[in-house]
């Protein structure tokens, strides 16, 4: 049966179609894989399951250049264009596919063969214009070429054109749509293209033979076939394959992807130079898999750190051509498998090399499963944002088309981008005599270029990290250059700037002795000069080591909003103590909680409080109730003995995830907060705005960044933080300079009265994720002089981080939460590395660490 078939496979097409109806007759059956001729009706034939495809996305999206193949060829020499238009008849004629047109009749749709016709080829002079301009206008042209639209109904589907660049140099541009040609098509092409003018060149025949099988005969085949047993097979190994499988690789992305994916592209170069490229190739023979199985290892390594996922699928095209009658047969061959690697259990790269062995040979022997039909069985969700499945393909070219030398002629092929993008990421890796060429084809819509740019070469390093040691565990493996490390750890990390080395008491303190007559804090109708303060928190302090408080004493300040609260803290801690906020609105089992958790000396409060609060085994002084004995105490400040590194408050989270939890303060987090810092700039000039819970850390922010820099304090009653339009007012009667808001405090000011902030010089606001559209409105309506976005845990004293927010994009979904602040430090590392966290690349998510 072998010789039998290896007869037929030379025979013309008629007499092959001939002979296999009269062994059908003797009752002589052909292997499942001998491709007859197919019987047409009406010149009609169906399409494959991936022309199907093609074709309903030209009626989707009408003119795109999605699915254009373009080859551009550098023709170095003496061209002889009548020799050059009989090779492309000729290539015309022995490729039918090259001749097909598409119609639909009654919802089915077919194509059609077109008789050979001669190739129309258009040439256009360029030698008339100035190099500069001439290497310009090519390349334009080019790009312009490759974005062609095709009529498929009406056809051709392949277009010519000629640049004359010079007496000897010219470029050939060809583009063919997908739905009748493939990558491997294009190399068919051009060796066909060789072997014809060389023959015509010297006036001979071309010494090719007719093809045996035409592409019509190949899809009728394979759509008879995939009605058999086989089919059965394949779609189960599947739907088990891609069961449970994540919808979409949640990339990092530079912005939202859009909710209609638009296909725009672009493509970034890198190179794996030839030493590691060789080590590569040495490690993958050693592990006993492929180089191929080795690139899309480290890949999906790769896509694994950058997305945090465990569960990669890829996508990666098949030649399809697993019958011997289409190795040069020009046509839409090509199918598309699907490559799923866990990443469970942070393999080892030796582990990883394996399971990517299991799942390329899997693939592979169930390759035959059109991808088309694939999807219309196991109905994956569908979005128009995105590709079904997986959104990340990867391929390897190795065996590259190298120069071909002709009569008189060099034919070198040459790059050609069309500016799309059929997924989010495509990586191409050529074997070349320099390394390994690596392309990236890239949504543009999602990815700036410098983002692919740093991409590619972390997966330089991925492969450094793979031959450096086959044993380390895959998310160990460092993906940061020198610069890239340095960047992170050092120069975005340089905060470092001289502050006061004194405790923040004491710089109240010297304050209130410079500017004695200027207004403190304000609450309503009421006011107290720094002088009037300094006096009161005095005697407080006096009164408190008279009670026994002694250096790092905890004291509960158990007081509602008011000036007498504000006195208290400073008096606290001119006492050498430290303050715990208790707010009077939390329930009696909290409160008792935080006085015995904390450790509590004493607890300050006033005579209309004393009733609220639970059962106590420590002092409790009602202030309003010692107005005389604070009268008796000396209203000079005591001397201090807290240092930097004392603790000034302890403040307890909101315990919205358990059990609430102490924090304590030391001085110096306090001053590197408001004095001599790199996000805010405060000074006697300004007026802040005093709107949090005293029992929130960001009442750290506005009390001591007020009294430290000798500033105004404007308490803010509940009721008007809660009134956009009383607020506003308030901030413009107030000459409010500065103020602090809760993100949801601040999205609901923007959304009913934009312009509250407008003449204010400093809005920061921070807490939880923003809603980009309130800080537009905001930046359009009359924005602050700076308006800040600021981040930061309790643990480190109100705000880590700040970002001064110009602009925000229009496609935006939240807003940077920006850089460290003087004195402080952020790092973004890897939650996957078991050794307890590598920097992660810019771009890349992981764990927000501060200090």
């Amino acid at each position: 049966m072998t010789d039998l078939i290896d007869r037929l496979a030379v025979l013309p097409p008629e007499k092959r179609a001939l002979l296999a109806l009269r062994l059908k007759q003797q009752g002589i059956m052909l292997p499942p894989d001998f491709i007859p001729p197919a019987q047409a009706r009406d010149n009609a034939f169906p399409l494959s399951f991936a022309q199907e495809r093609l074709w309903f996305f030209d009626h989707l999206v009408p003119g795109s250049p999605l699915y254009n193949l373009p080859v551009a060829l550098r023709l170095e020499g003496s061209l002889r264009f009548p020799v050059l238009q009989c090779s492309l008849d000729a290539l015309l004629r022995r490729h039918e596919a090259l001749r097909l047109r598409f119609s639909d009749s009654a919802g089915t749709i077919v194509q059609h063969p077109e008789p050979p016709a001669a190739a129309r080829v258009q040439l256009i002079d360029l030698r008339q214009l100035a190099p500069d301009i001439r290497a310009a206008t090519a390349a334009d042209l080019t790009t312009a070429a490759a974005r062609r639209t095709f009529d498929l109904r009406n056809g051709p589907l392949i277009t010519f054109d000629l640049l004359r660049l010079g007496e000897a140099e010219h470029l050939l541009l060809l583009v063919v749509h997908h739905i009748v040609a493939d990558g491997w098509s294009a190399g068919i092409f051009i060796r066909d293209l060789a072997t014809l003018y060389t023959a015509y060149a010297a006036d001979q025949a071309p010494l090719l033979p007719e093809p045996p099988i035409r592409f019509v005969d190949y899809v009728v085949w394979q759509r008879e076939r995939m009605a058999g047993p086989e089919h059965a097979a394949g779609y189960q190994f599947w739907q088990e394959r891609l069961a449970g499988a994540a919808t979409v690789l949640e990339l990092p992305t530079d912005r939202p992807r859009p909710a209609v994916q638009t296909f725009r592209g672009d493509t970034a170069l890198a190179l794996v130079p030839l030493p590691l490229a060789q080590a590569v190739q040495a490690q993958c023979k050693q592990a006993g898999v492929t180089l191929f199985m080795g690139l899309v290892a480290a890949y999906q390594a790769l896509l694994a750190r950058y997305t945090g996922q465990q569960d990669i699928l890829i996508g990666s095209p098949v030649a399809g051509r697993n019958q011997r009658e289409t190795s040069g047969l020009i046509g839409f061959f090509v199918n598309t498998v699907v490559l799923r690697t866990s990443l469970a259990g942070n393999p080892s790269v030796q582990e990883l090399l394996a399971r990517v062995r299991t799942t390329v040979l899997e693939a592979l022997a169930h390759q035959d499963m059109p991808f088309e039909q694939l999807l219309g069985y196991i109905k994956p969700d569908r979005s128009l944002s995105h590709t079904p499945i997986f959104q990340v393909a990867f391929v390897l070219q190795n065996s590259p088309m190298q120069p071909l030398s002709l009569p008189g002629l060099q034919i070198t092929p040459l790059e050609s981008n069309s500016g799309v993008a059929k997924f989010d990421l495509h990586l191409d890796i050529t074997e070349t005599s320099a390394g390994l060429k690596l392309a990236i084809e890239y949504n543009t819509d999602l990815f700036n270029h410098a983002t692919i740019q740093s991409m590619l070469g972390h997966y330089v390093r991925m492969l450094e990290g793979f031959v450096a040691d086959p044993e380390q565990r895959v998310a160990t493996i460092d993906l940061l250059g020198t610069a890239e490390r340095t960047l992170l750890l050092e120069t975005w990390n340089a905060t470092a700037r001289p502050y006061p080395h004194q405790p923040i008491h004491q710089l109240v303190i010297e304050q209130a002795l410079r500017t004695p007559t200027a207004v403190a804090v304000v609450a309503g109708a009421q006011q107290r000069s720094y002088a009037d303060l300094l006096r009161n928190a005095s005697r407080l302090a006096r009164l408190l080591a008279a009670q026994g408080v002694r250096r790092g004493d905890r004291i509960g300040v158990y007081l509602e909003r008011g000036i007498p609260l504000i006195e208290v803290l400073l008096g606290t801690l001119m006492a050498d103590a430290a303050y715990v906020p208790l707010d009077p609105s939390y329930p009696g089992e909290r409160i008792g909680l935080m006085v015995e958790d904390a450790g509590l000396a004493l607890v300050l409060t006033d005579s209309r409080l004393v009733a609220q609060l639970p059962s106590l085994q420590i002092p409790v002084l009602a202030l309003d109730a010692m107005a005389e004995a604070l009268a008796g105490h000396l209203d000079t400040p005591p001397p201090t003995l807290a240092r930097l590194d004392d603790l000034a408050y302890c403040m307890y989270t909101s315990g919205s995830t358990g059990r609430p939890k102490g924090v304590n303060i030391p001085h110096r987090a306090i001053v590197r907060l408001v004095r001599d810092t790199n996000y805010v700039a405060l000074s006697s000039a300004d007026c802040i705005a005093q709107a949090a819970n005293v029992s929130f850390d960001a009442a750290t922010f506005e009390i001591w960044g007020a009294l430290a820099n000798g500033a105004r304090l404007l308490l803010i009653s509940r009721e008007a933080l809660l009134a956009p339009h009383e607020l506003a007012e308030l901030l413009r009667r107030e000459r409010v300079s500065t103020i602090f808001l809760t993100t949801a405090l601040f999205n609901q000011i923007a959304r009913i009265e934009p312009t509250a902030f407008a003449g204010l010089r400093q809005v920061l606001f921070g807490g939880e994720a923003v809603d980009p559209d309130c800080v537009r409105q905001v930046l359009a309506a009359g924005p602050p002089e700076r308006l800040l976005h600021v981040y930061g845990p309790t643990e480190n004293t109100t705000f880590s981080t700040w970002h001064h927010v110009g602009a925000v994009d229009g496609a935006a979904t939240t807003v940077p939460i920006g850089q460290p602040l003087a004195n402080d430090r952020a790092y973004v590392l890897d939650p996957g590395d078991p050794l307890g966290g590598q920097p992660v690349p810019v771009g890349v998510p992981g764990e927000l660490y501060v200090g």
